[in-house]
Formats: structure tokens, C-alpha cells, sequence
């Protein structure tokens, strides 16, 4: 094996030694990226300070689309592993759900809410359950997933009979793996997709 010496370094996933502004230059390509990875977008929202929640509340009002997508993406992630600012970012996120009509900054909203936990975004994730895009419905599927409010499992049982695969995917994996309740209603809603086609 290689010597310690040479390889026991961590890098900071904050990168540090880069400006907000140059990350987010940075970020703004990674938006349309196919890649698994998006590092500046991700050294961002690890920094989770004051600078970066209050540069994502101002584009979250931005007239661009990416610009309120990757401030939705931040807010949903700020300060990664440990939420630094929740409430705030919670707050923020349903303002801009209140106002959005780009399905793709619907879709980053909703993962924000998962991203968040309970209790945030619950009633704007029911309703982002029911929008005519199906990766906003998916996205909605796997935000409520895990969640305990009632409301949450009602959710996740209307998208587990969705007419697209991946949206059904998400809301039975939600229910069968991941729900704590055991209720009729929950066993007739796997016990339906025993016949699923997928």
C-alpha cells in the first residue's frame, strides 16, 4: 500500500479556497450536467453560512429558471450533512412553490422538502403530488418518503396507482420500505401492485 504520508489528505467539500461567486459560475454549468457529481454545486451548499442562504433567497426570485432551480437545490441542502438554517430555507422553498410554474424548478423545490425532512413542505409536497409532470410527481413520491404524518402515507398511496413506472417505483418503494404505519390501506396499496405490470 502507498505510505500514508501520501495519501491520508481530505478535501474539503466546501472548497474553501474558491469564491461564492466563481463556485456558483461553476454550479450554473453543473445544472444542465448530466453527471452523477456536481461538486461546485455541492461545495456550496456544504458551506451552509449566512452568504449562501441569503444569495439563494435573492435568486430564488430570479427570472430565470436555473438561477431559482439551483437556489431551490441549495436551500433544500444548506449546510449538508446538518441543515444550518431549515426553517429559513423551508420557508423560502414555499414561497417560491407558491409562485413556480417551471416544472424542472418544481421538481428541485420538491427535493429541497426531502432533502429538509419533516415537518417541512408537507402540504406543498401533496400538492406537487398531484401536477400534471411526471417528474414532479416523482419528486414529490420520494420527498414524502419516509415521512410520518398521515397525510404523507395518503400521498404516497395515490402516486403507488400513478400512471407513469418511475412515480409508482418511488411511492410503493416509500410504502413497503420505508413507511413505520401498518395499515389496511397501506397492505391494499402493495397488494395492488403485486399486478403491476412492471
Amino acid at each position: 500500500r502507498p505510505d500514508a504520508a501520501l495519501t491520508g489528505y481530505f478535501l474539503d467539500p466546501a472548497l474553501p479556497d474558491r469564491s461564492f461567486d466563481e463556485l456558483l459560475e461553476l454550479a450554473r454549468a453543473e445544472w444542465t450536467s448530466h453527471a452523477e457529481w456536481a461538486p461546485y454545486l455541492s461545495a456550496l451548499a456544504y458551506r451552509g453560512d449566512e452568504e449562501v442562504l441569503f444569495r439563494a433567497r435573492a435568486m430564488a426570485a430570479d427570472e430565470d429558471p436555473r438561477e431559482r432551480g439551483i437556489a431551490a437545490y441549495l436551500l433544500g441542502q444548506l449546510g449538508t450533512p446538518v441543515p444550518t438554517f431549515p426553517a429559513e430555507s423551508a420557508a423560502t422553498l414555499e414561497e417560491m412553490a407558491a409562485r413556480e410554474q417551471d416544472a424542472g424548478v418544481l421538481e428541485a423545490i420538491a427535493h429541497g422538502f426531502g432533502h429538509l425532512g419533516e415537518p417541512y413542505g408537507l402540504d406543498t409536497l401533496v400538492a406537487l403530488g398531484a401536477h400534471e409532470d411526471p417528474r414532479v410527481r416523482e419528486a414529490a413520491a420520494i420527498a414524502l418518503a419516509g415521512r410520518e404524518a398521515p397525510g404523507a402515507i395518503d400521498a404516497l398511496i395515490r402516486l403507488s396507482r400513478d400512471d407513469e413506472t418511475d412515480v409508482r417505483d418511488w411511492a410503493t418503494f416509500a410504502l413497503g420500505m420505508l413507511a413505520s404505519q401498518d395499515t389496511a390501506e397501506l397492505r391494499e396499496a402493495l397488494a395492488a401492485r403485486l399486478a403491476d405490470p412492471d
